[in-house]
């Protein structure tokens, strides 16, 4: 930076301005080209799904035998697996035992 050869103190900003400028921008299309990429998990070296086990369980919980398993198949299915989404509980279900003492109370 110093010297008949370096940068001036506003030459060097401006130098490390556009380098930090390039090096986030290049951040930011490494992260977005990341999120774009979802990789087919057959090419997983651990991939050994048994194809004609998994045709028999499609074939179990498709009910009207359509080739389709509609959203009451699937709730079905994921019920009976255990890994079906669950709402959370509601905080209204202790109201309903306040309103029936509030009743005793009036009486």
């Amino acid at each position: 930076m110093a010297g008949p050869s370096g940068l001036t103190t506003e030459q060097f900003i401006d130098k490390v301005a556009w380098r930090l400028g390039r090096y986030i921008a290049a951040e930011e299309e490494e992260i977005q080209s990341r999120d774009l990429v979802i990789p087919d998990p057959k090419f997983r070296r651990n991939y050994n799904v048994d194809r004609a086990a998994l045709n028999d369980l499609f074939q179990e919980y498709d009910i009207n035998k359509d080739g389709s398993i509609g959203i009451d198949e699937l709730e079905r299915m994921l019920l009976q697996m255990g890994v079906a989404p669950m709402k959370e509980p509601t905080k209204r279900s202790s109201a309903s035992t306040d309103k029936s003492s509030v009743a005793d109370e009036r009486v």
